[in-house]
């Protein structure tokens, strides 16, 4: 299984097929890149990198099919989106989400009511 990057008509098919839950796949102002988690040509998982600033970047939009939930790989996800943005020289990737990001090495930058985090990780070299 292979993480690449890829353009957003490759993974268009899952929100017209799938609950994405509060996830929300449109097309945005903001520069954005797109990673997919396949298998040959099997789309299994895919995620976004939001550019916010020429420094700071989003990772947003996780997304893994439901049969191959609970196998990693979200977590590969988020890291390869993390390499990504060190390449890219930027100096600090966030997230806001569900999710637990602490044990990915983020802190809590702000709560919010249901257990969603504004979560920051710095970006050392």
């Amino acid at each position: 299984m292979t993480i690449s990057l890829c353009a957003y008509e490759e993974i268009s098919f899952i929100p017209q097929n799938f609950d994405t839950g509060v996830a929300e796949f449109t097309k945005r102002k903001k520069p954005e890149i797109w990673f997919k988690y396949h298998e040959n040509d099997l789309i299994i998982g895919c995620a976004c990198l939001l550019f916010l600033s020429k420094d700071t970047a989003r990772l947003s939009r996780l997304f893994v099919l439901p049969e191959h939930r609970s196998k990693g790989i979200a977590a590969e996800l988020i890291k390869g989106r993390e390499e990504y943005a060190r390449i890219k020289n930027l100096k600090k990737i966030d997230a806001k989400t569900y999710l637990d990001y602490q044990k990915y090495g983020f802190f809590v930058k702000q709560e919010y009511k249901n257990n969603f985090y504004w979560w920051m990780k710095i970006l050392k070299k």
